[in-house]
Order: C-alpha cells, then sequence, then structure tokens
C-alpha cells in the first residue's frame, strides 16, 4: 500500500471555562501546549480567545480519539481513551487524511494541570494512544501572554503592567511588591493565596475589579495599596502608608491595623472578626488615621485607639460581644468621632488618659446577670488610667444598659467631662444612672429613671472603692448651671476635688442657641424653617394693622 503522509493541519482547542450558569457566554481559558512526541503544538493570541495548531501524522482515514483528564490521574490505556467514559473532557471525531479538524475543548477545570490524550483508529485495527501532551490551563494574563500560575505572572511582570485573572485562583503564592506598580485585576474572581501574604515596601498595589481576596494578611509599609474587593484577612498599613479599601473586611483576628504619623487608612465596607477570642476590629496607633464607612462586628474591640496625633472616624454601628468588649476604647489622647448606634456587653465607649470621643447616635449596653462589673461596666466609662490626664466623651443620643450594678456613666478617677444630649435609662440590681469622682463633671441634657439615680465614689478609709447613691430629690439646693439640678460630692481621702452631676431639670429649654454642626444640614433647614415663619408672621401683623388704620380712618371720615 502507497504510504500517504499527511498533516493534519490547524487542529484549533479553544479552551474554554464553561459557567452555563443563567445563560452565561463561558469565560475563554487559555491552553498552552509544548510539543511531545511528535506533534506539534502552535498558539495564536486573537482578541477573545487563543487556539493552538496541532499538526500529527495520520497515515490513513482514521477515527481520532481525544481524551483530556487530570495530570494527577492513572495514566489510561487505548482502550479507556476510545471508550469515552471517563476523563473530564473527550471527543471523538472521524478525520479523512488530508483534512484539518477544529473542535471546542469545554468544561475543563482551571489551574489544573490536564493531560491531552490522542488515539487513531483506522476500520480494521485500534491503534495506542498515539500521543500525550500536558495542557496547563491559563489562569491569568499579562497583556496578551497567558500563564499557568499566578507564580509565573509575578516572575513575569514589569513595573506599570497588570496582571489579570481569567479564572479563581487558589495558590499558596506570597506576592511582593518592592519599589515598582503593579495592578491584579480580579476581573470578578476570587484569589486565594492560601496563607502566604501581599506585602508592599516602597511601591503601589492595586487590585481592582471585584471578587475577594483570601490572605493571612496584606502589609503595606511605606508604600499605597489600593484594593477594589472584599478581602478575607487582615489589612495593616505602617510608616506612613495610605490604604483604601472598597470591600468587607473579615478575619478571625485583628481585621485592620495602621501605625504611625501619616498613615492613613480609609475603609468603605463592613469588617467582622470572627475568631471568637480578644480581638480587634479596628486598631489605630501612634498618630494613624483610620475612617470606616460601614458597620463594625467584634468579640471584643471595635475600635481602640491610642496615643496622641491618632484619629478615628467610623460612619456605621458597632457591635461588640465578649467578656471584656467594648465598642469603642480610646487611650492616650487619641481622639474617635462616630455617627451611629453602640451594641456592647460590657462598654459603649471607654476613654482614659486625655482621649476624646464624639459619639452621634445611641449606646445600648447589657451585661447580663453576672455580678463582676463592680460598676466598672456600662455605657461610659473614663479614667484617667493612672495619668492624672482628664479625657471628655460626648454623647448625641441616648444610653440604655441593664445589668447588675453597672452605670449609664461612670466618671471615675478624675478629671473627667462628659456630655450626654440624651436619655439614660439603666435596669438591673444595684445599678445607678451616673458614677463620678476625682474633680470630674457630668451633664446629663435628658432623664436619668434607673433605681439609683446618681452617686460618687468614696475613697475615705473605711469605704474604700465603694459608691453611694443619691435619689432625684438629693440635689444640691444651688447649681452653677441655670436649668440644671446639681449633685456634688468633695471625697474626704485628702482628695479636695468637687465632683460634679448636672441633670436637666424636666421641661426646662437648654440655655444658649443650638448651633449646627459642620454640615448639619438638617439644623441649618429648622433655622431658616424659623425665619422665614417669623418673617412670615411679621408680614401678616402688618397687613392686619393696616387694614385696621384704613377702616378706622374711612370712619372718620363718614
Amino acid at each position: 500500500m502507497k504510504r500517504i503522509k499527511t498533516r493534519v493541519a490547524s487542529l484549533v482547542f479553544s479552551v474554554i471555562l464553561a459557567f452555563g450558569l443563567f445563560g452565561v457566554m463561558p469565560q475563554v481559558a487559555y491552553a498552552t501546549v509544548p510539543t511531545i512526541s511528535g506533534v506539534h503544538v502552535t498558539p495564536h493570541f486573537a482578541s477573545a480567545y487563543v487556539d493552538a495548531d496541532v499538526g500529527f501524522d495520520l497515515d490513513v482515514n482514521s477515527t481520532v480519539y481525544f481524551m483530556v483528564d487530570l495530570a494527577s490521574n492513572p495514566a489510561p490505556d487505548a482502550a479507556t481513551v476510545m471508550a469515552q467514559t471517563t476523563g473530564v473532557w473527550r471527543f471523538e471525531q472521524s478525520v479523512t487524511a488530508g483534512y484539518g479538524l477544529t473542535q471546542s475543548i469545554t468544561g475543563l477545570p482551571a489551574n489544573t494541570a490536564l493531560t491531552l490524550y490522542m488515539v487513531a483508529e483506522d476500520v480494521a485495527t485500534p491503534g495506542d494512544i498515539s500521543a500525550v501532551t500536558t495542557l496547563n490551563v491559563a489562569v491569568c494574563e499579562i497583556g496578551s501572554d497567558p500563564y499557568a500560575s499566578l507564580a509565573d505572572a509575578l516572575d513575569a511582570v514589569q513595573t506599570g503592567e497588570t496582571i489579570t485573572l481569567l479564572t479563581s485562583i487558589s495558590e499558596a503564592t506570597p506576592v511582593t511588591v518592592s519599589g515598582t506598580d503593579l495592578i491584579i485585576d480580579l476581573a470578578g474572581y476570587n484569589l486565594d493565596l492560601n496563607g502566604d501574604d501581599i506585602t508592599i515596601t516602597g511601591g503601589t498595589l492595586t487590585i481592582e475589579n471585584g471578587g475577594t481576596v483570601t490572605v493571612d494578611g496584606m502589609v503595606a509599609d511605606g508604600s499605597t495599596l489600593t484594593v477594589d474587593a472584599n478581602i478575607v484577612g487582615s489589612v495593616v498599613a505602617l510608616n506612613g502608608s495610605t490604604v483604601i479599601v472598597t470591600g468587607n473586611i473579615t478575619a478571625d483576628f485583628a481585621c485592620v491595623m495602621a501605625l504611625g504619623a501619616g498613615t492613613t487608612v480609609a475603609l468603605n465596607g463592613n469588617i467582622t472578626v470572627t475568631g471568637g477570642g480578644q480581638d480587634i476590629a479596628v486598631h489605630a496607633f501612634n498618630g494613624a488615621t483610620i475612617k470606616v464607612t460601614g458597620d463594625i462586628s467584634s468579640d471584643y474591640e471595635g475600635v481602640y485607639a491610642e496615643e496622641d496625633g491618632t484619629v478615628v472616624t467610623v460612619i456605621g454601628d458597632i457591635t461588640s460581644n465578649g467578656t471584656a468588649a467594648a465598642g469603642i476604647n480610646a487611650t492616650g489622647g487619641a481622639k474617635v468621632a462616630m455617627i451611629g448606634n453602640i451594641t456592647s456587653t460590657l462598654y459603649g465607649i471607654y476613654a482614659a488618659a486625655g482621649a476624646g470621643v464624639t459619639l452621634t447616635g445611641n449606646i445600648t449596653c447589657d451585661t447580663g446577670t453576672d455580678d463582676v462589673f463592680s460598676y466598672t461596666g456600662g455605657g461610659v466609662a473614663l479614667s484617667d488610667g493612672g495619668t492624672g490626664i482628664g479625657r471628655t466623651v460626648t454623647v448625641n443620643g441616648d444610653i440604655s444598659v441593664n445589668g447588675i450594678r453597672i452605670c449609664g456613666v461612670n466618671a471615675f478617677q478624675g478629671p473627667n467631662i462628659a456630655q450626654i444630649n440624651g436619655k439614660i435609662t439603666v435596669t438591673g440590681a444595684g445599678s445607678v444612672g451616673v458614677l463620678a469622682d476625682g474633680g470630674s463633671q457630668v451633664t446629663v441634657d435628658g432623664a436619668i429613671d434607673p433605681d439609683n439615680y446618681v452617686g460618687f465614689w468614696d475613697f475615705d478609709a473605711t469605704s474604700m472603692w465603694n459608691p453611694f447613691f443619691l435619689t432625684q430629690a438629693g440635689n444640691d439646693t444651688t447649681s452653677l448651671k441655670d436649668g440644671y439640678l446639681q449633685y456634688s460630692w468633695t471625697a474626704t481621702n485628702g482628695n479636695t476635688f468637687t465632683s460634679y452631676i448636672w441633670v436637666k431639670i424636666p421641661d426646662q429649654p437648654i440655655p444658649g442657641p443650638a448651633i449646627p454642626q459642620t454640615g448639619d444640614t438638617h439644623g441649618m433647614a429648622d433655622l431658616a424653617l424659623i425665619l422665614a415663619l417669623s418673617a412670615l408672621v411679621l408680614v401678616s401683623t402688618g397687613v392686619v394693622l393696616a387694614r385696621k388704620r384704613t377702616r378706622k380712618e374711612g370712619n372718620t371720615q363718614s
């Protein structure tokens, strides 16, 4: 028989990762195949896919069987390939010598080493496996160049270039950016580094276009990190870094940490700690600045801000659970401002050593039935932390606490200043609305309705650390503040500081006009409405007086 030697060209493998959900077009994955066993494969890049021209020798007209399987699976024999009952993709096609074949391979798993097996069979004689080659399905690309792993792409990427994911990646690969600029385009997919970190030192990293990034931690050290994606893992900013995250952050330990003057973090999304230990959701210190627009949930502290120059802003709610929980813990001169509500199982706000906290929202605190707090827990607690430096807390909202021997406000180891522009409700045996000592001053522009109205810490030798309580009728005969009931106490243990508690007298206006804060459009609108109504009254009065005067003059003339 005359030997016919042909080359079947342009066997196109358009490797497609088929989602098949809701009729969405499948995402094309790329196949890069080496030359082995005489099979020559040349990839060609097009606008939306990569194909491969595969050439091989075929003596006679045959049926060609194709089977793709995981490279980790045992190699099949020819009969298995021809049976077309196994593998992640399989196909058979009659091939005429001298003619080409175009066929799509669909449904291949991404980020997985695959093997292509080919068996040619003529009419009479089954053949052996005639070609075996490895298919590495590309998981990402730089420009039009496909890469079978993120690690390969990171080795090849140049500063200013973009690595674009073609599928979700789960790969133990640390990402390090040092002195370069890199963009990772998730393209809606997920990136899981299997416990490794992302570290940026002296460069910029931008992660964009949705999806979720799972890491042990993202660390920006003197650099810029921008993430438009959800994050599972911690985010750390150091030494003047700028970090912007648009997405939710979840971690089983500390979620967000910022350290150092000039370090700024902006978080637009919810922050959740899930570890069950004493972990902090948002921690800023040593002059760093953090702004959170979203809700915070922690099993320990929602916000911990410490040291002079540190500023934390929260627009959203804080939920803090656990035996040592605090919605906000501020100390050492740090400042915290929040618009939202706090729910906690110990402290709503704890401020110490020169810190300042302003909350526009309500505090709800329930310590349960354990008698272990001895008036240390409650809505707001202020303490000098042994420094002798006072601190200031303002709450523009109501405080509601429940528990045994806890406080609505506890200003101890003063001097402290607390301004509560709302109602204090305290329930539970032995609990009290406001406690004060050490020269503290607490003003309540609202009602107090606990069993014990207010009280003071008495530190004399016979009743160390034991508070005593006053009813609403136990106020001083005079008050330093008009419109307020005054309660005062000077300790007898050598400390001559006098502590004051002022409670607004019911149905008494608060002295002085209310000044709207910057951006308080409601306050400005109310003021404008009052002025408009006043003008309307003046105009109406003038019209009425003019009509009366006209009538009077008419009567006189007649």
